[in-house]
């Protein structure tokens, strides 16, 4: 098993291109899989760079409906004429950030569009395996601890109701004893996907855990409350990102020394 950071908000070297954004390669087995496509095409160039053949790339993984996450999926389908994209219903919904002052939709770009390419796309609504040794685990919003942040919203009526984000999809791959997940932005909290998994997966025990955890606004005493909830999950290696925040991932460090990597863009780790 495989993985390689395409694209994210930072990158190890100046030619492998950034924004603010995430997109990441797995390699298990035969299959080679693309988690997110980041807000523009610049994950094809970094690709490129990294070796990355994209028009061998099997599927197409979008772990919620977001700009950044989803941008440069058009520019994708120019290339590669044979991968599935796998996408909650949900991931199409008008979405919104707002602040005190301005509303701004924050969703997929190509929302509209999507009919376009409607033969490439299989709608996922719950956990399923795509292939042995791989799920894609969802229904996490309806955990017992939802997370929610009031600034990023959609509009089912007349009025802006804070994101529950039920399209949200993470990745669980296994393969030689090894156990990796990845999230997207864990907008329904890391402890909900985690307990998710557990509970439909009965998988604990994680020798990677890779992607942004959405803490960049969380003060010092949520993220060490968080930490201390993390203590049944037994994790061998963070691999933090994009909307983890600095602060967090310093954090996180400081309580995991050794185990923690800020996973930018070009950064590859192989499983064994």
């Amino acid at each position: 098993m495989k993985i390689i950071n395409i694209l994210e908000n930072n990158s190890i070297h100046n030619k492998i291109k950034c924004e603010h954004g995430l997109s990441t390669y797995l390699e298990i087995g035969k299959h080679k899989i693309i988690y997110d496509t980041g807000q523009t095409d610049k994950f094809i160039n970094n690709a490129i760079e990294l070796g990355i053949d994209i028009t061998t790339i099997d599927y197409v993984i979008l772990s919620h409906g977001h700009y950044d996450h989803t941008g440069g999926l058009p520019a994708f389908l120019q290339i590669n004429s044979k991968a599935k994209i796998i996408l909650h219903p949900n991931g199409l919904r008008e979405r919104f950030s707002c602040s005190s002052k301005m509303i701004k939709s924050n969703g997929i770009p190509w929302r509209l569009e999507w009919q376009q390419f409607k033969d490439r796309i299989l709608f996922i609504n719950e956990t399923q395996s795509l292939f042995p040794g791989l799920w894609v685990v969802t229904e996490l919003a309806n955990n017992k601890k939802p997370i929610l942040n009031d600034r990023l919203v959609f509009k089912p009526n007349d009025t802006y109701i804070p994101d529950p984000f039920e399209d949200e999809i993470v990745i669980v791959a296994q393969e030689n004893n090894q156990t990796i997940l990845l999230t997207g932005c864990a907008h329904n909290g890391i402890i909900n996907i985690l307990e998710t998994i557990k509970d439909t997966l009965q998988i604990d025990k994680y020798s990677f855990v890779g992607g942004g955890l959405h803490l960049n606004s969380q003060t010092d005493t949520y993220i060490n409350n968080l930490l201390d909830n993390i203590k049944p999950y037994t994790i061998d290696k963070w691999g933090l990102n994009h909307c983890t925040g600095q602060n967090a991932i310093n954090i996180f460090e400081q309580k995991y020394t050794d185990k923690v990597i800020e996973f930018s863009g070009g950064c590859s780790i192989s499983f064994n």
